[in-house]
C-alpha cells in the first residue's frame, strides 16, 4: 500500500480567495497507508468471505489434516483406532486435538488462512485495522470455536446472516475473513 493524498474537503472553497498555486497545495492533505483503512467507505472496499467459501474451505481443511492424523494413527496405534470399544489413549487425543490446534496455528500465523482458505483466496485479518492477526488473538478465535459449536453450531451458521460475515468466533476474537491475497 502507497501513501496517497485525499482532498481536504475543509480547504475546497480556497481557490476563490488565493493564488491557484496556494489553492492547490491548501486542496490536498497527505493520507498516511494506515489512516486509509479506516475510511468512510471501507465497507464498500473489503469483500468479506462468504459463508459458502468458508464452508468448503473447512471440509476440505477438515479432509486433509484428519487425514493425515488417522492415517499415522493407524500406523501408531493400529485398525483398533476406529473401534468403538477402544480404550482412548493419550497418543490418540495429542494426534486429535493438540496436533490440529498447533497444524491451524501455524498456518494462521504464517499466512493468515489454512490450505482451504488460501485455495479459495480468503484470508484472516483483524476487523478494525485489516491488518494481520497477533498470535494471542489467533489462539482465543481457535478456543472460540468451541463457543460457536455449542448451541448446535448456531456460531458458525452467523457468518450467513452478519453484516461483515463474522462467526460468533470471529466477533470474540474481532477478525474477519476477507477476499483477496495480503497487500
Amino acid at each position: 500500500m502507497y501513501a496517497k493524498y485525499l482532498p481536504n474537503k475543509k480547504f475546497n472553497n480556497a481557490r476563490s480567495s488565493l493564488g491557484r498555486a496556494n489553492a492547490r497545495r491548501l486542496t490536498w492533505r497527505y493520507a498516511s497507508p494506515y489512516s486509509l483503512l479506516r475510511s468512510e467507505h471501507m465497507d464498500s472496499e473489503i469483500r468479506y468471505a462468504g459463508f459458502w467459501s468458508r464452508t468448503f474451505a473447512t471440509v476440505i481443511d477438515s479432509i486433509w489434516l484428519y487425514g493425515i492424523i488417522y492415517t499415522v494413527l493407524w500406523f501408531l496405534v493400529g485398525p483398533d483406532i476406529f473401534s468403538p470399544d477402544a480404550s482412548y489413549t493419550m497418543t490418540q487425543f495429542t494426534f486429535e486435538w493438540v496436533i490440529p490446534l498447533i497444524v491451524v496455528m501455524v498456518f494462521w500465523i504464517l499466512k493468515s488462512a489454512t490450505p482451504g482458505k488460501m485455495l479459495f483466496q480468503i484470508r484472516i485479518v483483524d476487523a478494525e485495522t485489516f491488518q494481520p492477526v497477533s498470535p494471542a488473538r489467533l489462539l482465543v478465535r481457535y478456543l472460540a470455536y468451541f463457543v460457536s459449536m455449542l448451541p448446535l453450531c448456531f456460531g458458525f451458521l452467523w457468518v450467513a446472516w452478519d453484516k461483515k460475515k463474522q462467526g460468533w468466533h470471529d466477533k470474540i476474537a474481532r477478525t474477519v475473513i476477507v477476499r483477496g491475497k495480503p497487500a
